[in-house]
């Protein structure tokens, strides 16, 4: 589970970061508001967002995301049930983790790129 910390640990890096971008990109005061009397107000942003922050944001997302795959291969691993893993599942583990059941065969998908027949 430590390399799941560590992703998640990675993510709160990037959240920093963008509050940081933020909090400077909100003290230029990056947009005015115009007032209409006949329709309200309008936001007008005189300054776009830097693109570091979309960055960072998609950063953020995907070691959340490998957070996630770290503790489904944990969890896989740990294999309580006893259940028969296939030969190469550890190449094949991630999140999400797929159920599939049909009343015909009803089978716990686990694994991407297998079948739902298929047990390796």
């Amino acid at each position: 589970m430590e390399s799941a910390n560590l992703k998640l640990a990675r993510a709160q890096e990037h959240i920093l970061a963008i509050r940081d971008i933020n909090e400077d990109y909100t003290e230029r005061e990056p947009n005015v508001i115009i007032k209409h009397p006949d329709r309200g107000n309008e936001l007008k942003f005189i300054e776009s967002p830097p693109d570091a922050i979309s960055v960072l944001a998609g950063g953020c997302i995907y070691q959340i995301r490998s957070a996630l795959d770290h503790l489904a291969f944990q969890l896989v691993k740990l294999n309580r049930g006893g259940a028969t893993l296939p030969r190469d599942w550890e190449e094949k583990c991630a999140f999400p983790l797929r159920v599939k059941t049909s009343e015909e065969n009803a089978r716990i998908q686990l694994f991407r790129g297998h079948a739902s027949g298929d047990n390796r």
